[in-house]
């Protein structure tokens, strides 16, 4: 057996060996995404139920306007009192009300007149009942601005359809009757990047780290290995871990997806066809890769088990900004973005989930992220082999890529 083939193995074993790490990519995902949707639509269901039920007061401001309203029944759960403008705007603010209307005077002859009158509809976004109120009183005003127009064509002679001479009726020819891929496109990228930079973390930080601080590195610094050896087997060995991660975080989400998530009144679903499962397993083997040597490099300058943890800890968060940026308004998966490591594979997943597959994409993302690991691989190697670094912290950073010895030459 070759010198990497037995550390692989010695890695592999101690990887196994930590619970804390298989709980973390292995088993979290399989019960974190059900409990985690599951949970979401039913806390949406019951909260959409609640609001529709809350007492809701609103505030009318001149007659005229109660006597608009009055026309319409008075929504469920709804009272319509009477206050100055002034009065229901402070009490709005203070949440004494939900919302307040304001029709000015002399409006409704002016509606009889054929002329326009402008509704003031008062309410706070910061206030979930305003916002309650709003849907409230939206439909009945658009109704009897309706019923005005017909009496209004009828007057004239004409039909009610007259008043609408365009109607627009928009049809979504992907997602009409499922959003399941609109919302999974949403959520998905996001989510497997943070599991994969959270499974790749307590590997990374004890591999480096942790046998530092537990003194076992200095065996392995003496051992008639190369140190490039030592650190491609823990490299293979976080990346393995990495990778099983995705793999996990996909296959919850997919058999979630799968049987139908309720979010309120709908019901969400989709399901991978052989081609996109492909799609992201190739996508997923160079982003283990690329997220392992992220780590590996930047915790290699750890040296204690807390240290590598703060770290880690840091870049974890970092790695929530691939997944924000391919959920930008207007950022695709194309020739340029492909090039950008990271980004590209949230917006890989993305562009799978909505069945926009291009083979020159996935090509481009796929050696992009490869050559990324590679230097990411081999920026580790030298941190490894380096004793300055090993036993010198983070202030060798500059000598040990030849920064330092250049700053002195000039």
């Amino acid at each position: 057996m070759s010198a990497y083939t037995v550390l692989l193995k010695k890695e592999l074993l101690d990887l196994v060996r930590d619970t804390r790490t298989l709980i973390v990519s292995l088993v979290v995902p399989i019960f974190i995404y059900p409990a985690v949707l599951f949970g979401l639509g039913i806390a949406i269901a019951a909260g959409l139920a609640r609001m529709k039920n809350e007492p809701v007061t609103i505030a009318v401001c001149s007659d005229e306007t109660l006597a608009l309203l009055a026309l319409k029944p008075v929504p469920p759960h709804t009272t319509y009192q009477r206050m100055e403008r002034s009065e229901a705007e402070q009490q709005l603010h203070e949440e004494k009300i939900a919302a307040a209307v304001d029709l000015e005077k002399g409006s409704r002859d002016d509606i009889a007149k054929g002329s326009q009158a402008v509704v003031a509809l008062l309410y706070t976004k910061k206030f979930d009942l305003s916002k309650e109120a709003l849907e409230r009183l939206q439909p009945i005003l658009a109704s009897v601005n309706a019923d005005y127009l017909k009496v209004r064509l009828i007057d004239k002679g004409l039909t009610a359809d007259f008043g609408v001479p365009v109607l627009t009726q928009a049809k979504d020819l992907d997602f009409e009757t499922n959003l399941g891929p609109v919302i999974a496109a949403g959520f998905l990228p996001f989510a497997l990047l943070v599991m994969m930079a959270a499974a790749a973390s307590f590997p990374a930080v004890d591999l480096t780290a942790g046998e530092r601080e537990r003194h076992t590195i200095e065996t392995l610094l003496v051992a008639p290995v190369r140190p490039f050896d030592v650190m491609l087997a823990k490299f293979t060995t976080v990346a393995l871990a990495t990778l099983a991660a995705a793999m996990a975080n996909l296959l919850a989400m997919g058999l979630t997806f799968g049987i139908g998530v309720s979010m309120g009144p709908e019901k969400i679903s989709m399901s991978f066809s052989a081609l996109q499962i492909g799609v992201l397993i190739s996508a997923f083997i160079p982003a283990a890769f690329a997220v392992s040597a992220v780590f590996l490099t930047a915790v290699s300058a750890a040296r204690t088990n807390k240290e590598g943890q703060s770290i880690a800890g840091v870049l974890s968060l970092l790695f929530m900004v691939p997944g924000m940026m391919s959920q930008a308004p207007g950022v695709e998966l194309n020739a340029f973005t492909a090039l950008i490591p990271l980004v590209n594979i949230g917006l890989l997943i993305k562009a799978v989930v909505l069945g926009k597959i291009v083979a020159l994409h996935v090509v481009l993302t796929v050696g992009s992220v490869l050559l990324f690991s590679m230097v990411g691989l081999w920026a580790a190697a030298k941190a490894f082999e380096s004793e300055k670094l090993q036993f010198g912290g983070t202030s060798a950073w500059l000598e040990l890529f030849g920064l330092k010895k250049r700053q002195q030459k000039q």
